[in-house]
């Protein structure tokens, strides 16, 4: 894994509360995703690049928990699975090894947010026994989830961090995890809003982002998100990123950001230079 990657990947356990990452991917021009009924996921944006990929599995493998919205979760496929083998299936074994010598279990756990609990049971992440999940979800959602969960056959616990239909509280949701789950480390893996209310709430560490080499363009009829939506930052409250790394494969950039909230300032230059190849 360290040859592949190009070196190490150290990432600090939380003290009191989880060491948030996420991984993106975007185009040149920033969007995030095609928006198309069969082309809505990153792999899309990626080329479904092995570099991207691995970093991916990587990543997964690294933490105790993967977060996705419900939007994630649907745009991934019904086959999909957050096992960091699923996303790069020639390292599954080093992944293995990997998580079994930290002491973690081979799945980490997934945390799908979804307030109003509209999920598709049938899906292969609440259909594989393996699977462990947990989903944060508000009173009324919880109350939907019910019957449709009667039939999963994964490892499902619902949690309820909101009342009524209300929007779910990104402190409470990362505190919940690393009370009630053991959860040091979190992957952020979107969507773009739920990103966004990361970032709002201050709640994110740093950020792996892919910048694939194509130009995917946005029409004003169907407009193309970007990695962060539904917040519109001010310039003195908007976060500021400080390069950790810097890494490419195939003519892909795989960029590593700490993310310093706009209360600290940007900070001071980075005296940290990586450049690798994958």
């Amino acid at each position: 894994l360290q040859r592949h990657y190009g070196g190490d990947l150290r990432l600090p356990a939380g003290g009191r509360a989880p060491f948030v990452f996420a991984n993106f991917v975007s185009s040149a021009d920033g969007v995030a995703s095609y928006q198309l009924p069969r082309g809505a996921g990153g792999g899309t944006i990626s080329g479904e690049d092995p570099g991207d990929r691995f970093t991916m599995g990587l990543l997964r493998a690294a933490c105790d928990a993967v977060m996705v919205g419900a939007g994630t979760l649907r745009a991934a496929g019904r086959q999909a699975l957050w096992h960091p083998g699923f996303t790069y299936p020639p390292a599954r074994p080093a992944f293995n090894r990997w998580r079994a010598a930290a002491g973690r279990p081979e799945w980490p756990l997934l945390a799908v947010v979804s307030r109003s609990g509209d999920l598709d049971a049938g899906c292969a992440a609440l259909q594989t026994p393996a699977s462990r999940v947990v989903i944060l979800t508000s009173a009324q959602g919880a109350e939907r989830l019910r019957p449709r969960l009667r039939r999963a056959r994964a490892q499902v616990e619902v949690r309820t961090v909101a009342p009524g239909g209300q929007a779910l509280p990104v402190a409470k949701m990362v505190r919940l995890l690393f009370d009630g789950f053991g959860v040091r480390r979190l992957l952020h893996e979107g969507g773009p809003t739920l990103f966004a209310e990361f970032l709002a709430a201050g709640a994110l560490h740093e950020l792996f982002l892919t910048v694939a080499p194509r130009l995917a363009g946005r029409s004003l009829a169907a407009p193309r998100p970007g990695i962060v939506a539904g917040q519109a930052f001010s310039p003195a409250r908007s976060p500021r990123l400080r390069p950790l790394s810097v890494k490419s494969h195939a003519g892909q950039l795989l960029l590593r950001y700490a993310v310093v909230p706009a209360a600290s300032g940007a900070g001071k230059p980075s005296s940290r230079r990586s450049s690798a190849a994958l």
